[in-house]
């Protein structure tokens, strides 16, 4: 195979990190998070939601995607629009997917009160349906992940899980006809979003 790089992508700050059998990566998040601060505000910095929500990806990745303990991994991508002082982010896992957690978890007598299960997800992301376990500090991990977009921390949320899309930009939620195992997850940062509050 023959081929080469052009000079700018040699020297972008695009990245792809892939991890497995790891809860959470903080360093190397972190250092993703400062790369996308500054291509967002031309200063590198911190940013503790952003870092906040790649910690609950990871974390929810691990501990609820792979329930036989199968090969855990995880993958996130970036890509750095300068001028337009805005970042891409996707989220990948190999995991079951979010509805597959959520049925191994949730009476079938209850699943059977949702419309359908872009309506099932959509409650689970509201906070509506809980933890299995009943303890108040569990649960709350996609919740915690649809307020970054709510509260305007990142913008322009896409999921793909099993065979169900939630894109929140387009108040769009649906079924498609292929399944996916596992969960995906788009979002953006730019200059419009709150960062630092």
């Amino acid at each position: 195979m023959n081929g080469s790089v052009e000079y700018p992508s040699e020297v972008n700050s695009n990245t792809i990190v892939e991890q497995g059998n790891k809860s959470v990566e903080p360093q190397s998040t972190a250092k993703i998070v400062k790369t996308a601060m500054k291509t967002v505000t031309g200063t590198e910095q911190r940013n503790k939601k952003l870092q906040g929500l790649f910690i609950e990806l990871m974390a929810n990745s691990i501990n609820h995607g792979f329930p036989n303990n199968e090969r855990k991994k995880w993958i996130v991508s970036t890509s750095h629009y300068k001028k337009a002082k805005c970042v891409s982010f996707s989220f990948i896992d190999n995991g079951v997917g979010i509805l597959k957690t959520l049925n191994q978890k949730i009476d079938r007598k209850v699943i059977t009160l949702f419309k359908g299960k872009s309506d099932l997800l959509k409650s689970a992301f509201k906070g509506d349906i809980g933890s299995r376990t009943g303890l108040p500090f569990r649960g709350k991990g996609l919740p915690f992940i649809k307020d970054k977009y709510d509260t305007n921390r990142i913008s322009n949320l896409f999921i793909l899980t099993n065979n169900v899309i939630l894109d929140f930009k387009h108040q769009k939620f649906y079924e498609i006809g292929i399944s996916y195992s596992g969960t995906f997850y788009y979002f953006e940062l730019n200059s419009n979003n709150n960062l630092w509050i």
